[in-house]
């Protein structure tokens, strides 16, 4: 039985192989952390330091290369849907004695295999027909996601009315609710507004960046565990989809952010 302590210790004796193999048998035994989505080095490796910034935020270059081509490596063995069993499977991969990939390699996608159109979440059958439609769209999580679908009812969000924003910020300021704060705060772009917003993706300064701004734009007492939760999902956002530097990428982070809120 392992925990979630035991993956900062890999980190801190730079053992990729074994923060590997313990995250994935904590995915396998139900603990709620993400897998990259993707396959491509750089992509997987902004991933990879999205979700060590939860558990281990020191490590070094060489550890986050050879964790990011060693999960690389493992992908690149595996056969198959993606379905409920991913994660077992991916572990016994692993055990096996896999290389890692090589990195020249690593600088071409490939595409993965489809989602088994037989898997279900939740008791929803995700059909084959509506597979079809969507290609190749998968998100590894606790569950497989139907990330198409989730992406789409992002995208058709209907945004608080703009003179209510301050309102609804300012309330999940209170209540501690970092999540809803973002999808407050970000749908000033669903009226062509661009809040102002961290615009560094370094996660030493973007703490002390939104402090500043929730500071100077809201009346609600900070605390510093919101902060903390704030700071957190903001550095993945900003990793995974890039700084909201005109309207149109912030609104494609309000999406990602709504479309995360079950994660």
């Amino acid at each position: 039985m392992h925990n979630i302590s035991e993956l900062k210790d890999c980190v801190n004796q730079t053992d990729y192989y074994n923060f590997l193999r313990i995250y994935i048998y904590l995915v396998k035994e139900g603990e709620n952390l993400n897998l990259p989505i993707t396959n491509k080095f750089e992509t997987v490796k902004n991933e990879w330091e999205s979700i060590l910034f939860f558990v281990a935020p020191i490590y070094t270059e060489e550890f986050i290369d050879n964790l990011s081509l060693l999960w690389l490596g493992v992908l690149d063995e595996y056969k198959g849907f993606i379905d409920k069993d991913f994660a077992q499977k991916m572990l016994a991969i692993l055990v096996s004695g896999v290389k890692l990939r090589d990195i020249e390699g690593s600088k071409e996608e490939k595409k993965p295999e489809a989602i088994d159109p037989k898997y279900k979440k939740k008791g929803v059958e995700i059909s084959s027909e509506k597979y079809k439609d969507v290609g190749v769209a998968q998100f590894v999580n606790k569950h497989i996601t139907n990330k198409y679908y989730k992406e789409k009812e992002a995208i058709d969000f209907e945004a608080p009315k703009e003179d209510l924003l301050d309102n609804g910020a300012n309330q999940a300021i209170k209540k501690k609710d970092s999540n809803a704060f973002l999808v407050n705060y970000l749908s000033y772009s669903k009226y062509d507004v661009l809040p102002v917003l961290p615009k560094t993706t370094i996660k030493e300064t973007i703490k002390a960046d939104w402090e500043s701004i929730l500071k100077e734009k809201f009346s609600a007492k900070l605390d510093d565990g919101f902060l903390d939760s704030l700071s957190k999902r903001w550095f993945y956002l900003v990793n995974a989809y890039g700084l909201p530097i005109n309207i149109e990428k912030c609104k494609n982070l309000l999406t990602k952010q709504i479309t995360l809120l079950d994660s």
